[in-house]
């Protein structure tokens, strides 16, 4: 399961990682059961909301994200 902290870092480049994350799931023909450390702030609600533009389900708890990308 991919760990990622995204303390410490901007909205954008949080969005950068998980786009390149959710590609490189795609290209894999795999699935990524991820654990995001988020904060409660302004990544995790960006974040809440781009994985489901992509049409993922999210778990959100206590400044983390769980979610199966593919």
């Amino acid at each position: 399961m991919p760990v990622i902290d995204f303390h410490g870092m901007t909205v954008e480049e949080a969005v950068k990682d998980v786009n390149k994350l959710v590609d490189q799931a795609r290209m894999d023909g795999a699935t990524y059961h991820c654990h995001f450390i988020t904060g409660e702030g302004k990544i995790k609600q960006r974040l809440i909301e781009l994985l489901k533009n992509y049409g993922f389900r999210v778990f959100a708890k206590e400044g983390n994200l769980k979610v199966d990308i593919e």
